[in-house]
């Protein structure tokens, strides 16, 4: 019998094979978590909830948000306004945004364990992003 357990994955997600999934075709829409392949979907979701843990696990824990990181910045660059040779994003809106983007991954596995979409899901995570990187400065602090 399959069991979710059976799904965790032990490891931070393979850069490698994200940025190959990424540069077969437009990094920013294989970026959406719909368009994620499976293991790759997983991988992330556990790479972002370990955001959640940082604070309260020991750094034995192995924790990484690169790979929800350039799943991220793949998704700003294409935002309309955002000049791809220069992201500019402070550490505020970046949580912010990986929070956002750990939401539609969630939202992801569910529907695809489920099979019940919610239809909008993609652009509620589009237009977040956008909102939180519109406010965005290029620092959250001030310079001394």
């Amino acid at each position: 019998m399959l069991t979710l357990a059976s799904l965790r994955p032990q490891a931070p997600t393979d850069l490698t094979n994200l940025s190959n999934v990424l540069q077969k075709r437009s990094a920013r829409r294989a970026a959406l978590p719909n368009e994620l392949p499976e293991p790759l979907l997983i991988s992330v979701a556990r790479d972002l909830r370990s955001l959640e843990v940082m604070d309260e696990e020991s750094d034995s824990e192995q924790t990484t948000l690169a790979a929800p990181m350039m799943l991220v910045f793949s998704l700003l660059l294409g935002t309309s306004g955002q000049n791809e040779a220069q992201l500019s994003i402070g550490g505020r809106a970046m949580f912010e945004s990986l929070r956002s983007y750990q939401w539609a991954v969630e939202r992801e596995i569910v529907t695809r364990l489920t099979g019940l979409s919610g239809c909008d899901d993609t652009e509620v995570l589009l237009e977040r992003l956008t909102e939180i990187n519109s406010d965005n400065r290029p620092s959250d602090s001030t310079a001394s």
